[in-house]
């Protein structure tokens, strides 16, 4: 299994979008538990409606794209080697058990070969993509669950910025013209690490970055997920239009 898939990679549009949480697929030689599978289908496997969202806006701006072909109980992309979640060994109480019995040498290895593999093709996507005009915005897509721990979560779309906090209250006011509820660093902060994948290339290579969350109530269907997508296309639209240089 191939850790990513590049879309597009030669296009010189103005976005470059990633999806750390694209799939919930594993190794075919590993072995599940039923349980594993009821969570590997849910939110903490992938983040569900937001890689077919992504492939619509891709098009739409003519623009590139790196998908991620693991689940992330395999190991998180967006996390940082040294967070304890990189590879979780538990969700709500359940062992995942192909996270159980890792040797050192074991968590290395797969990040030898799924988590390197991604990171090194993402950095180069944009180190290839900086050395050509128009400048670019990395947006890392991801989605979250309407409701958690009980708390509704109201907004449809989140936008998560850190340094780049100018640019994100801007994304944020043109998303809110297309009708979109829209809050800043939520329902996740973008501050400390926690949108580590889009970042850390963003900082390296000195790009604007930003991360989208999208409800997943709002992307439940094909249809919803193309909606939303032109939603998005719309405030972008209206962004490069207003920004020459993001």
């Amino acid at each position: 299994m191939s850790p990513f898939t590049l879309l597009h990679p030669n296009r010189m549009g103005p976005f470059l979008f990633s999806c750390e949480h694209a799939s919930n697929a594993l190794p075919s030689s590993i072995s599940t538990s039923e349980k594993d599978r009821h969570f590997l289908s849910t939110h903490w496997g992938w983040d569900i409606g937001v890689a077919s969202v992504t492939r619509h806006l891709i098009e739409l701006t003519q623009s590139q794209g790196i998908f991620s072909n693991f689940s992330r109980l395999w190991v998180d992309l967006n996390r940082s080697k040294d967070r304890t979640d990189l590879i979780r060994k538990e969700t709500e109480g359940h062992i995942i058990s192909f996270n159980q019995h890792l040797t050192p040498s074991d968590e290395i290895q797969r990040l030898q070969q799924y988590y390197s593999p991604y990171h090194t093709a993402f950095d180069q996507l944009v180190q290839e993509r900086v050395q050509h005009t128009p400048p670019v915005l990395l947006i890392s897509m991801h989605s979250f669950t309407p409701v958690w721990n009980g708390a509704v979560r109201n907004m449809d779309i989140g936008v998560l910025f850190d340094d780049c906090e100018t640019l994100g209250l801007h994304v944020s006011r043109l998303l809110r013209k297309e009708s979109l509820f829209v809050a800043c660093n939520q329902p996740y902060t973008g501050k400390g690490g926690l949108m580590f994948s889009v970042e850390d290339k963003g900082k390296r290579h000195q790009c604007a970055h930003l991360e989208l969350e999208i409800n997943q109530a709002l992307i439940c269907t094909p249809e919803r997920q193309r909606y939303v997508a032109l939603k998005i296309y719309n405030a972008l639209s209206e962004l490069h239009k207003s920004v020459v240089n993001f």
